[in-house]
This record gives C-alpha cells, sequence and structure tokens, in this order.
C-alpha cells in the first residue's frame, strides 16, 4: 500500500487501524533490549535478547545480557530460569512480577482506549491505556507504542506502571504470523536446577 495512503487510513481512523493490527498478529517474534527506568531515578542495565509471542497468552523472553535469563509462559504458569545460578522459579501466570512482564505489549487492545499521538511518514506513536482501572492492567499506568508504518509492527513500546518506573522495549529483526511450536513456550527444568514453586 503506498505510503501517503496509509498514513491518511490511520490518521482517519487510529483507534481501529492499531486495533485490527495487533489483533491480527498470531504470533510475533523478534531481538530486544530493554531499559528499565525506575521511579527513583536509577536506570537499570540495558537487557537484551529474544522474544517470541504466541497469540492469545503465550511468551518467551531470552535474556542473553547482562545474565542469561528465561522467562516462560504457556498462558497459565510463568517460568523464570536463571543459568548462571541454575535456579527457576514457577509462579502462576497472575502472579507474575511486573519487572518481567512484556506479555503487556500485546495485551487485549480492546480492553483499552486507544488515542493516535503523532504520525510521521515512517512511524505512528499510540498511547494505550486500560478502560477498568480495577482489572488485571491495574498496575499499569499507561502505554505509548511506537509502530511501523512500513511492516505495521511494533518497534518500540513503553510501558509505564502506577509507581512510576518505565520499561522501555526496542525492537527489530520483528517478524509476525510466522508458525512457532507450543513447546517453545514450555519449560523443562535443566539436571540440578533449584526449582522454586
Amino acid at each position: 500500500m503506498n505510503i501517503p495512503i496509509l498514513l491518511a487510513l490511520i490518521a482517519l481512523s487510529p483507534q481501529k487501524s492499531i486495533i485490527d493490527r495487533l489483533s491480527a498478529l498470531k504470533t510475533f517474534k523478534a531481538d530486544f533490549y530493554e531499559l528499565i527506568t525506575y521511579n527513583t531515578g536509577a536506570v537499570s542495565d540495558t537487557w537484551r535478547g529474544k522474544i517470541y509471542f504466541k497469540n492469545p497468552d503465550k511468551l518467551r523472553l531470552e535474556v542473553k545480557l547482562p545474565d542469561k535469563q528465561l522467562i516462560i509462559s504457556d498462558g497459565k504458569e510463568v517460568w523464570l530460569y536463571f543459568k548462571k545460578k541454575n535456579e527457576a522459579y514457577k509462579r502462576d501466570v497472575t502472579t507474575l512480577v511486573k519487572e518481567v512482564s512484556p506479555s503487556y505489549i500485546f495485551m487485549d487492545t480492546t480492553k483499552c482506549t486507544v488515542e493516535l499521538d503523532t504520525l510521521t511518514e515512517t512511524n505512528a506513536l499510540f498511547t494505550l491505556k486500560p478502560k477498568n482501572p480495577k482489572g488485571a492492567l491495574v498496575i499499569v499506568e499507561g502505554i505509548q507504542m511506537s509502530v511501523s508504518l512500513e511492516d505495521t509492527l511494533p518497534d518500540r513500546v513503553v510501558i509505564r506502571d502506577k509507581e512510576g518506573n518505565s520499561f522501555d522495549f526496542h525492537f527489530t529483526k520483528r517478524k509476525a504470523n510466522k508458525k512457532l511450536k507450543d513447546k517453545l513456550f514450555q519449560f523443562k527444568p535443566p539436571k540440578n536446577c533449584k526449582v522454586y514453586d
């Protein structure tokens, strides 16, 4: 599609456009880096790795730097594995701590208000806010999402929580709707791994 026509369509109907775009994602994979800025002003190390998402609720986050970690969710349980210590933590998905929850990036956009903030020739910047502040997204104050108009995929997402912390994800080498097997979202503790339930 011609970029000026696409820009015009987005400008005319930003909410429908972003919801259609995100709800069409069956799978998403990308390289990522993340910076966390805490409400104290402190900034975390840069996290780098790969992210895999399968609609509606499967997530795999392979952190390569600063330390190797694996975060896997099948939609019911979440496993956090720290390779250096050979330790794994198993949690119910509802108790997943927000610091390791990029699944907010792919939340059900029908539960959000969506506003177009900025539109350029290359990107559209949207703000998403939970419609129900008492619902499952109670810790999320808002999300800013930059969508590349070249491939209509998110290239940057900033999640702000109600405590004033900011989680800034950047995505490269983005691919959508590629086949991802369910076993990618299952975790089997390695030999001699200490598991905390």
